[in-house]
């Protein structure tokens, strides 16, 4: 093996190792919460030692902001893939709508961390901890609306980087009330409705 290759190969493995981390934090911070859980926990559950979780993390509170982040940035690539083949934007942007709400049903591990910080999501653009992910999620929105308007699928009249911020806040809304505010399926059903009157709103008579 080269040089070059061993390298790659040498990354690969620290990423995996990374996502791994990652993936132990989450489970053990939705189980116990922050302040509950323990780094020698995490990398237990690994094989680890607690010192070797410092080669991928500064501490405790870097592995939390990292490991969600992370999870976050997983729940965006799993709705962008399930959107990508959608035959129409109207398609596309009720696929989005119903995979970001389903992808946290479906991961009890953080849907538990949400429950137990629901400031991981905020109203305030300004506050909000991981604007980056968010925001990629919102664009992937505001990329379905556009299609939809160039197609003339959608109105003409829409702006869609104000309606995909719109409907991002509802999302972000009903996300909270559903799993960190406990109110469940009652709010999961209100939001499924509101979803449907958002997307006949967009289309072109």
């Amino acid at each position: 093996m080269d040089i070059d290759n061993a390298q790659a190969d040498t990354s690969i493995k620290r990423t995996e190792r990374r996502e791994e981390l990652f993936g132990a934090a989450i489970r053990q911070f939705g189980r116990y919460g922050y302040a509950r859980a323990r780094l020698e926990d995490i990398a237990a559950e690994l094989g680890l030692t607690k010192g070797a979780v410092y080669f991928y993390s500064a501490g405790k509170r870097e592995l939390y902001r990292d490991a969600i982040a992370w999870a976050l940035g997983e729940w965006c690539s799993s709705i962008e893939r399930a959107a990508e083949r959608a035959p129409s934007a109207s398609e596309r942007a009720s696929i989005l709508a119903r995979s970001s709400f389903a992808y946290v049903n479906e991961h009890p591990d953080l849907r538990a961390v949400i429950a137990r910080d629901p400031s991981i999501y905020s109203l305030d653009p300004s506050s909000d901890r991981f604007s980056e992910v968010n925001e990629r999620a919102r664009g992937l929105l505001e990329d379905a609306i556009r299609s939809g308007v160039a197609s003339g699928e959608f109105r003409p009249t829409i702006d869609p980087d104000a309606a995909s911020r719109f409907l991002y806040q509802v999302y972000i809304t009903f996300l909270i009330k559903t799993f960190a505010l406990g109110e469940g399926a009652e709010a999961a059903a209100q939001y499924a409705a509101g979803t449907d009157i958002a997307l006949m709103g967009l289309m072109a008579r």
